[in-house]
């Protein structure tokens, strides 16, 4: 199996189908030789994650997140975090609690912009 780029924009799309489409790919459910215990070896490029559609709710919920001491549970809105961390955490929640987690998430690259330094693999 050789190595794939995909190239996908998140200019007004809203961030919960753009995670579930982005974690498919990162899995490899849409190749036709799919299995679930080996790699998809697919690296996602999502541009213009600044543009994503999230509403004014989500935007003031709290995000939690436990450091791992006693009492020290920590809140934040997704309005304080950055738009590239956003999209990371709901596509890393949609991606299989396992040992594969981790390898698929170096597979994704989040970009503010419509300019990234992955051209040269992407066929555009």
């Amino acid at each position: 199996m050789e190595k794939r780029w995909v190239k996908i924009s998140a200019k007004e799309q809203k961030l919960g189908r753009l995670a579930t489409k982005v974690a498919g790919l990162l899995i490899g459910k849409d190749l036709p030789n799919f299995q679930s215990n080996q790699g998809a070896l697919t690296h996602v490029v999502v541009v213009d994650c600044r543009d994503i559609v999230i509403t004014t709710r989500r935007l003031t919920e709290n995000v939690y997140h436990h450091t791992g001491y006693i009492g020290n549970l920590k809140t934040t809105t997704r309005a304080e975090m950055s738009p590239t961390e956003v999209v990371r955490k709901a596509i890393s929640g949609m991606l299989p609690k396992n040992k594969t987690r981790r390898s698929l998430m170096q597979h994704l690259h989040c970009q503010l912009e419509h300019d990234h330094p992955f051209k040269q693999y992407l066929n555009e």
